[in-house]
């Protein structure tokens, strides 16, 4: 352990994963505050505690009103008063800035004034990637559309990426799109996330037809188009398979998803504890995405007993290993979804041995506060490397 040891200030507008992480850094006695524009759901004291309340009333009416493309759309424009709303607050002690990709700009300038460890945490692959990604698809598919990151955020997180001391990645995917985009190797760490393991649990009853789920925002970034493709020729050779989309139709993907709609089971949204229901229902987790971070439903399904059909882009590796709890799909290809999907339906013995090895695995990455806890040992880490560099000049 370092000197003193690692006291976090977990910032981001959205939580996303972050209040999770800041929760079971706040187990293990390493969290300084967590500032996020949602409301404190994880049940953190009030005093490690600080709500965003301007960023939050403005953007609050889009989730309201709003189908999922605009309410991103108009968050991310909102970045604006996020920093405004840092730059007039008043900062706790902390030795570590911890910020979600596009929100750490302001205390990253107060972390370099108090000599604090920079870490961006990251939600997806590096911006000129996901970007670019995301935009062949676009080109594809949904002629017209562009993603809908404006080009200041772009730069902001450009900026962050450049000054971090830390790079915590989520998945190889991420780690991989960090380094072609010329990040230093030793500044990266994998850690994949947790789960709550009070509400993924594994199925206790046997499994009726063949039903396959996929949870997530359903648009062109997630593989939506190819996996819409790809379960019309497995409703073909297999029609009593059944597959459930769990989320929110954007905008460039919905003439897709209109063609098709009618072959799935379509949840615009659910409760987490309902979510775990549906998943329990099915034979296997399919997430042929084109560009994430990491999926946190993967571990939350593997935790309740699904193999996965997921893509190297999914953030899946980390997690599973090829044959024993994931089949690595190509997600530009729906034959091959189509194959994996199909292998899984006609082999029930496979797909029993595959649910049990994720059950397994799933307990072994474990909770959130294991996460926290291996990040708060990365810190510890990096914070004694940076002791010794000062004392060192």
């Amino acid at each position: 352990m370092t000197a003193v040891p690692p006291k976090c200030l977990v910032v981001s507008a959205g939580s996303w994963h972050l209040a999770h992480t800041a929760k079971g850094l706040h187990a293990h006695n390493g969290l300084a505050e967590l500032w996020t524009s949602d409301r404190n759901k994880v049940g953190l004291p009030d005093s490690f505690f600080r709500q965003a309340k301007p960023f939050f009333w403005l953007t609050k009416p889009m989730y309201l009103l709003a189908s999922a493309y605009w309410n991103e759309w108009w968050f991310w424009r909102m970045t604006w008063l996020w920093g405004a709303w840092v730059r007039r607050q008043r900062f706790p002690e902390f030795n570590v800035a911890h910020a979600r990709m596009g929100y750490g700009l302001e205390v990253f300038d107060v972390a370099d004034r108090v000599g604090a460890l920079k870490v961006v945490d990251y939600c997806n692959s590096h911006p000129s990637s996901q970007q670019g990604y995301w935009q062949r698809e676009c080109d594809l598919w949904a002629s017209g559309s562009e993603p809908i990151m404006p080009r200041a955020i772009f730069r902001r997180m450009n900026q962050e990426i450049h000054r971090a001391d830390l790079h915590l990645c989520p998945s190889d995917f991420v780690r991989d799109s960090l380094l072609l985009n010329g990040v230093a190797p030793e500044k990266c760490v994998i850690r994949p996330f947790g789960f709550d393991p009070s509400v993924f649990t594994a199925a206790t009853l046997s499994k009726g037809q063949p039903k396959f789920i996929f949870t997530g925002s359903i648009c062109l970034r997630k593989g939506c188009h190819y996996l819409l493709r790809a379960f019309e020729q497995v409703k073909k050779e297999c029609p009593q398979a059944e597959l459930i989309l769990v989320g929110g139709v954007c905008e460039d993907v919905r003439p897709i998803f209109n063609r098709w709609r009618h072959l799935v089971t379509h949840v615009p949204w659910a409760p987490q504890a309902r979510v775990a229901d549906l998943m329990r229902e099915c034979i296997a987790m399919v997430m042929p995405s084109l560009e994430e971070g990491m999926a946190r439903v993967l571990i939350e399904g593997m935790a309740c007993g699904l193999p996965l059909i997921a893509s190297f882009e999914s953030g899946a590796t980390p997690l599973a290993a090829a044959g024993r709890e994931l089949l690595l799909v190509n997600p530009h290809d729906p034959q091959d979804i189509a194959e994996k999907m199909l292998f899984l339906a006609r082999n029930p013995e496979k797909a029993s041995a595959m649910s049990a090895a994720a059950i397994a695995r799933a307990s072994e990455i474990g909770s959130w506060s294991s996460y926290s806890g291996r990040i708060l040992a990365d810190y510890d880490r990096f914070l004694e490397a940076k002791r010794s560099r000062g004392a060192a000049r």
